[in-house]
């Protein structure tokens, strides 16, 4: 006996019988279409051993399109842009460790599990970014949907199509718009994904779902500490604004922040003595130095400058 089920437009059209004018299609027919479609998680996703070296590799799981492995890594940098790859679909980063990965192609979803003091940045995830099981991550993403389970101590600069779910054990999160700017962001966002730049999604990153054991999982950054930073460009581009839309109350704060530093250069030029200038020259090294340090940007500027060497 042969089934027959209904079918939708994205079934062939191929074996299909009429009966009442409801289209119907062979289950045989039906299974095999659905089969050559299945994507198993092992082979997206490939069981961790997390004894193995560090792995940055490309899995490939069809002639078009290839998972980003991304596992068991500490202390490096891993900048990711279409002159590497531009047929990934998906990235699955796991247990990596003060490990910062910047992403510069679009991707379909997005898994982040079992890491510790990383930052990673996304300029453009279609589908879903899953956080899990991490601590102390930094996350910058405009993504169409952003899910945090069992996280702690994490702060995220996110701009995204869907409102945020939280669930789990989820607690010390902060919240904020998207900082990172980058040349190529706009023209990503409008000719390679579905997610608008524009301010129709400017304050979906604020309002969470919250699913948590924790009455309050979360705050929202002050604006007042809201700043941006840069993608790693080695282009000769001197765009220097974000793509997407900021709320008012971060763009007036982030705009009262750039009067301010062009005040303090407008009175470092008016500065004659040279005396003063040199003190005033070695007090800015200083606390640059004293930043990069800090911050572990030293270490991230001189992985960077060797992938591109």
């Amino acid at each position: 006996m042969n089934l027959l089920f209904m079918t939708s437009e994205d079934i062939p059209f191929s074996n299909l019988v009429v009966r009442n004018i409801s289209r119907t299609i062979r289950a045989s027919v039906l299974s095999n279409w659905i089969l050559e479609r299945i994507e198993w998680n092992d082979t997206l996703y490939p069981p961790i051993d997390f004894t193995s070296p560090p792995q940055n590799t490309m899995n490939r799981i069809s002639s078009s399109e290839s998972t980003l492995l991304l596992t068991n890594l500490s202390k490096g940098t891993i900048l990711i842009d279409e002159s590497q790859c531009s047929s990934v679909g998906r990235a699955y980063i796991a247990n990596c460790a003060e490990t910062v990965i910047y992403v510069a192609v679009p991707l379909l979803h997005v898994s982040i599990i079992g890491c510790v003091d990383c930052e990673v940045v996304l300029m453009a995830v279609t589908g879903a970014v899953t956080v899990s099981f991490c601590e102390k991550v930094i996350l910058r993403s405009v993504a169409a949907h952003i899910r945090l389970d069992n996280v702690i101590d994490t702060q995220l600069f996110i701009h995204t199509s869907r409102v945020p779910l939280l669930t789990g054990d989820t607690r010390g999160i902060t919240i904020a718009p998207f900082n990172v700017v980058w040349p190529g962001h706009e023209q990503l966002l409008v000719k390679r994904t579905t997610i608008h730049p524009d301010s129709s999604h400017a304050t979906l990153w604020s309002q969470p779902v919250c699913a948590c054991l924790s009455e309050s999982p979360y705050v929202l950054l002050q604006p007042a500490k809201f700043r941006v930073v840069f993608f790693p460009d080695f282009s000769s581009s001197h765009v220097k604004s974000l793509a997407v839309c900021l709320p008012q109350v971060y763009n007036d704060a982030l705009l009262e922040r750039q009067n301010q530093i062009s005040d303090l250069k407008r009175e470092i030029l008016t500065i004659s003595d040279e005396t003063n200038l040199s003190k005033v020259n070695a007090i800015m090294s200083g606390h640059f130095r004293e930043w990069l340090t800090s911050n572990n940007k030293t270490r991230v500027i001189v992985d960077l400058i060797k992938q591109k060497l």
